[in-house]
């Protein structure tokens, strides 16, 4: 069996990398990251086909707070184009393609014609429910939401009609689908996992304190008015709100008027530091409105913290209701408030919720569980080879 990948950036693209590697299977991965941002992935360099020359301009021009809408559309476009060209001049022998959407169409075709199968990754939600779900959301608080170009759009969809099969992460993603009229006999369900090794407790809490973190993106898509309208709502002497990650453009004028009374804002961290920052928390909260499956839930998980999350953020193929979480409407700032508040006022209660979310995460493997779920997966298409 010989499986090639292909993905904007990292994404979990790597994990399944290093699961295909492990089943000696991987025969390349196509990215449009820079190399020099690969070398601890574990994946052997010849295996690794790079087209940065698009992408890295848009990860300076973006980490520099730089924002033109009209040029970062082209610019994508072009991106676009240089990395199917890419794919398609460089495509080894495959029996399966593993394609993030956006970036699979013109490896995916070419897989077929040479008589293998193409699996679209998708790790969110059906983007037409998606954009549906985001435009509203924006409008709530007067923002523009930047929709997918109509070209975008297109390709996306092409490439769930066309791939032999549709990867998704979670139920709400798998649902999503099915409301868009996706036959679920062309999706199949495979739950992200976790890192067991890096994402361990590493300290404890401050016991006078009641401490919620959020790790992710700080912008509309993620329910971030919605997790501070909540935390407002608890009552403790000493809470905190500990949120890392980059803030959007789009919310920072939202921000900039709303009570920020024990918020901590900690930036992008990399991912060796988030361990300590999920050893600082009690909880972990999540109002987001649209994922496939959040993978900081996983960590989080592992790091021993009980979640308050939504059904929107792939939630219930992790959390078994009150036992190491709460699912929470989206939008529903008063439920998770009250969730947030039983933690708060039982600190048994929650150690407890903690303790189990790490049995959790253990039970289902890590990555492992994940590589084995893919491999079956590629084996019935591939028909056994």
């Amino acid at each position: 069996m010989r499986v090639v990948l292909s993905t904007w950036g990292k994404f979990h693209s790597f994990h399944l990398a290093r699961q295909m590697e492990r089943f000696g299977w991987l025969a390349a991965i196509f990215t449009t990251y820079p190399r020099f941002h690969l070398r601890r992935e574990g994946i052997a360099p010849a295996k690794i086909l790079s087209n940065p020359w698009f992408h890295l301009p848009l990860i300076v021009k973006w980490r520099m707070g730089l924002h033109n809408p009209k040029l970062d559309r082209e610019w994508s476009r072009l991106m676009d184009r240089s990395f199917q060209r890419f794919i398609a001049l460089n495509m080894p022998a495959c029996d399966v393609f593993v394609a993030l959407s956006g970036s699979g169409l013109t490896g995916g075709r070419l897989v077929q014609q040479r008589g293998g199968k193409w699996i679209c990754d998708r790790s969110s939600a059906h983007l037409g429910y998606t954009e549906d779900l985001l435009g509203d959301e924006f409008a709530r608080f007067g923002a523009s939401y930047r929709r997918a170009d109509p070209w975008q759009m297109e390709k996306e969809l092409s490439e769930y009609r066309e791939a032999d099969l549709v990867v998704v992460p979670s139920e709400f993603a798998r649902q999503s689908f099915l409301a868009r009229g996706m036959d679920e006999r062309r999706l199949a369900k495979v739950s992200f996992g976790s890192d067991l090794r890096l994402f361990r407790r590493v300290a404890e809490p401050d016991p006078g304190a009641f401490t919620i973190c959020y790790v992710g993106q700080v912008g509309f898509r993620k329910g971030i008015p919605y997790l501070l309208e909540a935390f407002r709502k608890v009552k403790h002497p000493n809470k905190k709100l500990l949120i890392a990650g980059g803030i959007h453009h789009e919310i920072k004028t939202y921000l900039g008027g709303v009570n920020l009374d024990g918020v901590e804002f900690l930036g992008h961290l990399p991912r060796t530091e988030l361990p300590a920052v999920y050893s600082r928390a009690d909880v972990f909260a999540m109002a987001s409105l649209e994922e496939g499956m959040a993978v900081v839930q996983t960590e989080a998980m592992a790091c021993g913290l009980p979640l308050v999350t939504t059904f929107n953020a792939g939630a219930t193929d992790l959390v078994e209701e009150g036992n190491n979480g709460f699912i929470v409407p989206i939008r529903a700032t008063d439920i998770m408030a009250e969730r947030l508040q039983r933690l708060a006022d039982d600190r048994e209660l929650c150690a407890e919720m903690g303790a189990n979310a790490r049995k959790t995460i253990e039970a289902l493997g890590g990555w492992d569980t994940y590589g084995e779920a893919y491999h079956a997966i590629c084996t019935r298409l591939a028909g056994g080879k």
